[in-house]
C-alpha cells in the first residue's frame, strides 16, 4: 500500500517558540510564530488552569469560584474536558485588580 497524502509534523527547527512571558525581561515584545500563519502577540494565546493559578496566585477553587461569581474571565472549552483562558483577559483582570 502506497500512501501519498501523509502530512508531516513540523520539526522543532521549523517552529519558533517564544519564551514564556514570565522569563522575558519587562517590556520585551514576544511573538509566537507558526509556519501556517503570521506571528501572534504573546497575549493572544490560551493558558491552562495550572498556568492561570501560578500567574494570579490563586488556587484552582478560587479561580473557579471567582469565575462563577462573574469576577474572573470566563474559561473557553477547547474540546472534550480541556478548558483554557485567554492570557490577555487574565492579564487585564490582574491590571484591573491592582488599579
Amino acid at each position: 500500500m502506497n500512501i501519498q497524502n501523509v502530512t508531516k509534523k513540523p520539526t522543532a527547527a521549523e517552529i519558533e517558540v517564544a519564551a514564556p512571558a514570565a522569563m522575558a525581561p519587562p517590556g520585551a515584545a514576544l511573538a509566537i510564530t507558526h509556519p501556517t500563519g503570521p506571528p501572534l502577540p504573546d497575549d493572544e494565546r490560551f493558558i491552562r488552569c495550572t498556568e492561570v493559578c501560578a500567574l494570579v496566585g490563586l488556587s484552582r477553587g478560587s479561580v473557579y469560584r471567582l469565575e462563577a461569581e462573574g469576577q474572573f474571565p470566563r474559561r473557553l472549552k477547547l474540546g472534550g474536558h480541556a478548558v483554557a483562558w485567554r492570557l490577555s483577559e487574565v492579564r487585564q483582570w490582574m491590571v484591573d485588580r491592582t488599579a
